[in-house]
């Protein structure tokens, strides 16, 4: 013969542990598509304020400082002169000499 009373204790206890172990994966879920969701919002704000890093080569840099003196460029106070030239007169015309 069955115990009913232990029979029911046993049912309580198995829905306890299902009913925790639903929780838990229903609260990881969450947890994880929101970490995500934070991971792509900073990809997308970080990506989009990046600047393009150029370099100018040492030889770029005398044809730029020759095409800047033969064609009398004025290069606003505090800018670098091979970006603003870049910047500016973007066809590279120095290189065409």
């Amino acid at each position: 013969m069955r115990n009913l009373s232990s029979l029911k204790i046993e049912s309580a206890i198995g829905a306890i542990l299902v009913l925790g172990l639903a929780i838990f994966a229903i609260f990881f879920m969450l947890s994880a598509t929101k970490s995500t969701k934070d991971e792509m919002d900073a990809t997308f704000i970080s990506a989009s304020n990046l600047k393009k890093a150029v370099r100018t080569s040492e030889q770029e840099k005398l044809l730029i400082d020759t095409w800047i003196i033969e064609n009398n460029i004025e290069i606003p106070l505090g800018e670098d002169p091979y970006s603003f030239v870049k910047k500016t007169y973007g066809s590279e015309d120095w290189l065409n000499q």
